[in-house]
């Protein structure tokens, strides 16, 4: 008879009904009902024929009595259930198997889902690898923490990744400022009428400042949203990790697949970085020193009177006036 809560079927499931009291090494006949090994003893002592089963009458053989290990270790799961209950006043809400309304007491390997006592007397279950949740809920939650982390060094990754990219992001734009310094201190004692070549110089490296500036953006904002994304699984597998035994293990499979897939998800792709471009405007800036060193000369040749003052020194700057 179905009661008002799951909780209540369990405890009539596993109370003997000779004694009345939560059943003490269950034995099982063939009939399928179970009554304690004292109770066994204390009413039909050492049977030497057949007895009859004090529920259906059905006759049992001496010898047609198991241990039921099962029903033994449903019995202690639900006495430690009842002592924390009792211990922190709370009200477990054990789900019941919508097929039979009894609470699923079970977990089945194979199929990796929870189930009833009558499941597991199915034929759909019938050789399956059948154990107390108690039983299996610890190796699912070490799966769990090795899950975990896992995910935690991929984030740990990242977490550096993302500040190496911020360092050489700040050690580039430093030395992109440090080239338009000295671009400018050449062609800044230029006369005019290379300023226009100077402009377009610091306008082409402002371009790829820009492009540096947004290149690096893009992928800083990739690796934040993968850390994001971690952070959101180790999060939701911290709390799973702590749910009771019967949450833990509902919809496992799933669950493991879905965090598994996450685990094995591509490392984020980052854009290209432009240092070959750089490198190139460096490279073409001693070319520009010796046409500025030529260019000395030939204005030492061409004014010997000293009318150009100063010269190009071997950083790429000029001292001195026109």
């Amino acid at each position: 008879m179905a009661h008002e809560t799951p909780l209540q079927d369990l405890y009539e499931e596993i109370t003997c009904p000779v004694c009345l009291e939560y059943y003490v090494d269950p034995m099982t006949p063939r009939c399928g009902h179970s009554l304690c090994r004292s109770c066994v003893a204390r009413l039909y002592g050492q049977p030497r024929k057949a007895f009859p089963c004090p529920q259906c009458r059905v006759l049992v053989p001496p010898r047609g009595l198991r241990l039921n290990r099962h029903l033994a270790n449903i019995v202690e799961c639900a006495r430690g259930l009842q002592m924390e209950r009792g211990e922190k006043g709370t009200h477990v809400i054990w789900p019941a198997c919508p097929r039979h309304q009894k609470p699923l007491l079970l977990f089945c390997r194979n199929d990796e889902t929870l189930i009833c006592m009558v499941c597991n007397w199915a034929m759909e279950h019938r050789g399956h690898w059948v154990l107390p949740i108690d039983e299996v809920a610890s190796e699912y939650q070490d799966k769990f923490e090795a899950l975990q982390q896992s995910l935690e060094k991929k984030r740990t990754t990242a977490i550096e990744r993302k500040l190496a990219e911020e360092e050489k992001k700040q050690t580039f734009l430093t030395q992109i400022k440090l080239e338009k310094d000295e671009i400018t201190s050449v062609f800044k004692e230029m006369q005019k009428f290379i300023k226009a070549k100077e402009r377009l110089w610091l306008d082409q490296l402002g371009e790829m400042e820009k492009e540096t500036e947004k290149i690096w953006e893009e992928n800083i904002t990739s690796l934040t949203k993968e850390i994001g994304r971690l952070s959101t699984l180790i999060s939701e597998m911290a709390k799973k990790r702590q749910q009771p035994p019967i949450r833990l293990l509902q919809d496992i499979g799933s669950t493991l697949k879905r965090y598994q897939e996450g685990l094995l998800r591509q490392v984020v792709e980052l854009s290209p970085r432009p240092e070959k471009r750089l490198r190139s405007y460096s490279q073409k800036r001693p070319v520009l020193l010796k046409a500025m060193e030529n260019f000395e000369e030939f204005l030492e040749e061409t004014f010997p009177k000293g009318k150009c003052h100063g010269s190009v020194n071997g950083k790429g700057n000029f001292s001195g006036r026109f």
